[in-house]
């Protein structure tokens, strides 16, 4: 009861207008009844969208803070893309956004939130990658530390099948601008996510892709926060599971003590019951006499 109270659970009180919370599968079996926000919430997502809002021109602040690399004679403009979600571990509270970083203060740095209602981080990266496809048709190295993406990419380009992949619609999408620019005015390299000094040193990753890599995540997060969510719904959820998962524990450790002591109860009765007989150990029926 007092787990139960520590997480705001309300109990009926004697003479008084307050109810016991919840309903009797709460109370008897542990099973929290469904909120109906969470299934409108997710209808209120906007619609699957591939569309992108062309940025505008780059300004020569922009063009300073760019950084081209050169790869075999071809020189590519560095960009990193991310994708990030919020509340993951619900898939009915889970919203996730993603972003694109173009350079320091850089005018096409953007975020944005994934569309529809597929709301899974493997999306949301591989919509940032069609994001920054469709922003531009420059030379593009694109930083990304998603190997969904990375792995899928290069099937894409080396001519194998990515048919067996999750989200082909956004997959389609990107074969279409693959076409339209050709095979190689893309490169994905893949980076290590969430890396420390250390990783700088050991030379799994360098300054500079760490730096784009810190700032797209930071990005793809502000574009997941870019959902709206009704007020309360997330704290709502997460005590609905506390309070269920305090029920369920509860109903363990009472089973868990019970069970020896039904288990005494039943040997003490069979103890006291009347023994059975086994007919195999009774004697012989005599014959009937016959009739003189």
């Amino acid at each position: 009861k007092g787990e139960l109270k520590q997480a705001d659970f309300k109990f009926e009180e004697e003479g008084g207008e307050q109810q016991r919370e919840g309903t009797p599968a709460l109370w008897w079996c542990g099973l929290a009844n469904e909120d109906p926000r969470l299934d409108e919430a997710l209808a209120a997502l906007p619609k699957t969208s591939v569309e992108v809002t062309r940025p505008a021109a780059r300004t020569e602040e922009d063009r300073r803070t760019e950084v081209w690399e050169e790869d075999g004679g071809l020189r590519r403009l560095l960009v990193a893309t991310d994708g990030s979600g919020l509340h993951p571990r619900d898939q009915r509270l889970r919203r996730c956004g993603f972003g694109a970083f173009w350079g320091p203060r850089h005018g096409w740095n953007r975020s944005g939130r994934l569309t529809g209602p597929h709301q899974v981080v493997p999306r949301a990266e591989l919509a940032g990658l069609l994001e920054v496809m469709k922003m531009t048709e420059l030379p593009l190295r694109v930083l990304c530390d998603c190997a969904f993406v990375v792995d899928g990419y290069a099937a894409l380009v080396e001519g194998r099948s990515i048919r067996g992949l999750d989200h082909q619609d956004l997959w389609a999408a990107v074969e279409a601008e693959v076409k339209k620019g050709g095979l190689h005015r893309v490169q994905v390299v893949k980076v290590k996510a969430h890396t420390t000094v250390r990783d700088m040193e050991a030379g799994k990753i360098s300054v500079l892709y760490r730096l784009y890599n810190d700032q797209v995540d930071e990005l793809a997060k502000k574009g997941a926060g870019e959902h709206v969510l009704p007020p309360g719904l997330v704290l709502d959820a997460k005590k609905r599971r506390k309070v269920a998962t305090i029920i369920q524990h509860m109903m363990v450790r009472i089973l868990q003590e019970r069970e020896p002591l039904v288990g005494a109860r039943i040997r003490e009765e069979l103890k006291q019951q009347t023994p059975r007989v086994d007919p195999a150990g009774l004697p012989a029926r005599p014959a009937s006499p016959t009739a003189l």
